[in-house]
C-alpha cells in the first residue's frame, strides 16, 4: 500500500447510549480513491465528521500523514488540507454561490491577527477562477445570486466547486453525483482519477455501489460501527460488496414486470407552464398517470423537477399566480385550486426532494411528524383533540416496518441520520396506500438494504392501483421501476420511452439537453 494519507487506529464515538463507531480501523493510502461504504447508522458520516474535526474521538486516533491529529474545528482541518463536500450542505442561504466560496477560504496562519472583516479578498480574480473552474464541467452558475434561491442541483454543484477551489489534498466526498448526467459523472470520474494522479487522496461515501467498483481502489466496509471489511475492490461484484454491508444475500434487481392493468387517469398535467419568481420556468409539460403504473422522470437536478413537484403539491398557491396557465387534474377533478390539506384528505402522498425542509419538523418527535398534512383527519383525532396513544401506536408500526432506528416514537426527528428520516418519511407517505403518490428521490441517501425495500414497497403499491410519479436524479433508480419515462430538460419534458425502449446513452443524451 501507498504511504498513508489517513489512518483510524481503533477509533470510538458515542452519542449518549448510542455508540457511532466502536474501534474503528482502516487506512486510506495517499493518492489512492477510497471507497467507505455500509448501512445507513452503519457510522460512515461520523467517521468523516471526526476527520473533518466536527467531533471528537472519545478514544483511539486519527493520523493524517502519519502524524496523529486533534481537530478542533474544520478550519483545523482545512488548514491540514482536507476538504470534504456534505450530504445536506454547508452554505449560508442568504450569501451568493461566490461569498459562500469566498466564507470558506482558509485562512493563512500569517493573517490571523488581523480581524477577518479587513482581510483583503479579491472578489474579481476569484470569480475568474471560479468561472474556469466552473467552465471545465459545463456549469452554468449564477455566482451572485443568493443560494437559498437557487435549485438543489446549482446549490451540489456549488459545493463540488468549493472543495476543487480549495484545492486540498485529502478530499472526501459525500454522495457527489446526485446531480449529474451519465456523461457527467464520466467526466467527474475523470477528474477525480487526475486529481489521484497529481498525488491527491480521495474518500468518497456513496451508496451507488457501480461507482465505487469503477472509480475506487479500496474500500472499507462498515456495518453497526465496526469496520468489518478493508480491501481492494478487485474481484468484487456489486453482489458481494451488498452482502458485505448487509451481511446477507441482497437483491438489486427490483422483480418488476410490466404494469398488470394500468386503469384510469389519476393525476394530470396538460400543458402546463409557469414563470415563477425563483426558480425554473415550465414549458408545455404533459404528464399523464394512469392508476396502477410508475411513470419515471428522469433529468439533472435543477431542470424543473423543484418547480413541477412546488406545482403538484401546492396547485392553489402556484395558479393563484397569473404566470401559471395549463390545467392538473388530481381523480379526474380539476385540482388548481386544491390546498395541500385537501390534497392529503383525498389520499395523495408525497415524498418531498429535500427532507429537512418540506418533510420534517426537526425539534418535533417522530409521533408528531406523522401528522404533517393530516392533523384534522379522524384517525389522528376526535373533538378536536388528538389521539396520542394510537398515534404513538401507529409510529411505532411505521418505524418497524421500515426498519427506522432509533425504534422510538419519541425521537427527535432531527436525531435521526439522512437514511433513517428519509426511510420514515418514506413509511409516513405510504403507509396509508394513497391513490396517487409523487416521490422525488425516494432512495437518496439510504442503504442498500433499505433501497431493495422502498422499490419492492412501491412496486406493491403500483400492483394493487396506484399512481406513482417519480421523479429521481438516480437514472437507473428511474430505468428499473418505471412503466414509462419522461426525460425532463430545461423545465420541459424533451422525450419520453416505453420501459423496454429506455436505453441509458440515449436517456443520458436528452439529460444533457440533446437535439438530434
Amino acid at each position: 500500500m501507498a504511504f498513508p494519507a489517513v489512518e483510524f487506529q481503533k477509533v470510538t464515538k458515542s452519542f449518549g447510549s448510542i455508540v457511532a463507531n466502536r474501534e474503528v480501523s482502516f487506512t486510506v493510502g495517499k493518492g489512492t480513491i477510497h471507497a467507505l461504504v455500509g448501512e445507513n447508522g452503519a457510522g460512515k458520516s461520523t467517521c468523516m465528521k471526526l476527520l473533518y474535526g466536527m467531533y471528537s474521538a472519545d478514544s483511539g486516533e486519527i493520523l493524517v500523514n502519519g502524524k496523529a491529529v486533534h481537530f478542533g474545528t474544520p478550519r483545523d482541518a482545512m488548514l491540514q488540507g482536507i476538504g470534504m463536500v456534505h450530504q445536506h450542505f454547508l452554505l449560508a442561504p442568504t450569501l451568493s454561490a461566490l461569498d459562500n466560496i469566498l466564507l470558506m477560504k482558509p485562512v493563512s496562519s500569517g493573517s490571523r491577527l488581523i480581524p477577518q472583516a479587513l482581510r483583503p479578498l479579491s472578489r474579481k480574480r476569484t470569480l475568474l477562477e471560479l468561472q474556469a473552474l466552473a467552465k471545465e464541467f459545463e456549469w452554468e452558475i449564477p455566482w451572485n445570486q443568493p443560494v437559498e434561491n437557487l435549485p438543489l442541483g446549482i446549490q451540489q454543484r456549488i459545493e463540488i466547486l468549493k472543495l476543487l477551489y480549495l484545492r486540498a489534498d485529502i478530499l472526501v466526498l459525500d454522495e457527489p453525483t446526485a446531480v449529474l448526467t451519465p456523461h457527467e459523472v464520466t467526466e467527474f470520474f475523470e477528474t477525480l482519477r487526475k486529481f489521484r494522479n497529481e498525488g491527491k487522496t480521495i474518500l468518497i461515501v456513496t451508496h451507488k455501489l457501480k461507482e465505487v467498483l469503477s472509480l475506487a481502489d479500496e474500500v472499507t466496509v462498515l456495518r453497526d460501527g465496526e469496520s468489518v471489511a478493508s480491501c481492494s475492490v478487485e474481484g468484487l461484484t456489486e453482489e458481494s460488496l451488498a452482502a458485505l454491508m448487509v451481511g446477507r444475500p441482497v437483491s438489486l434487481k427490483a422483480s418488476m414486470g410490466a404494469s398488470a392493468f394500468p386503469g384510469r387517469s389519476l393525476l394530470c398535467a396538460n400543458i402546463v407552464s409557469s414563470k415563477p419568481k425563483l426558480g425554473l420556468p415550465l414549458k408545455d409539460v404533459c404528464i399523464d398517470v394512469r392508476a396502477g403504473e410508475i411513470i419515471g422522470i428522469a433529468g439533472v437536478e435543477g431542470n424543473g423537477q423543484s418547480e413541477l413537484l412546488r406545482l403538484l403539491q401546492h396547485p392553489k398557491i402556484s395558479f393563484s399566480e397569473s404566470t401559471t396557465r395549463g390545467e392538473i387534474e388530481i381523480l379526474g377533478k380539476d385540482a388548481r385550486h386544491y390546498s395541500v390539506k385537501q390534497m392529503r384528505k383525498m389520499g395523495i402522498g408525497f415524498i418531498p426532494e429535500d427532507r429537512h425542509l418540506q418533510g420534517l419538523l426537526l425539534d418535533k418527535s417522530l409521533w408528531e411528524n406523522m401528522l404533517l398534512g393530516c392533523e384534522a383527519s379522524r384517525f389522528h383525532s376526535r373533538f378536536g383533540f388528538l389521539k396520542q396513544k394510537e398515534l404513538v401506536s401507529y409510529t411505532l408500526q411505521i418505524l418497524e416496518e421500515f426498519e427506522v432506528r432509533p425504534l422510538d416514537p419519541f425521537a427527535l426527528a432531527g436525531s435521526l441520520s439522512g437514511g433513517n428520516q428519509q426511510k420514515f418519511i418514506c413509511g409516513r407517505e405510504t403507509a396509508f396506500r394513497p391513490k396517487v403518490l409523487v416521490a422525488s428521490n425516494p432512495t437518496r441517501g439510504v442503504d442498500i438494504g433499505a433501497i431493495e425495500f422502498i422499490h419492492e414497497h412501491l412496486l406493491r403499491l403500483r400492483d394493487t392501483g396506484t399512481a406513482i410519479l417519480l421523479l429521481s436524479a438516480d437514472l437507473d433508480e428511474v430505468m428499473m421501476l418505471s412503466d414509462r419515462i419522461h426525460v425532463m430538460s430545461r423545465g420541459s419534458i424533451t422525450a419520453s420511452f416505453l420501459r423496454n425502449e429506455a436505453d441509458l446513452a440515449e436517456i443520458g443524451f436528452h439529460m444533457g439537453g440533446g437535439i438530434r
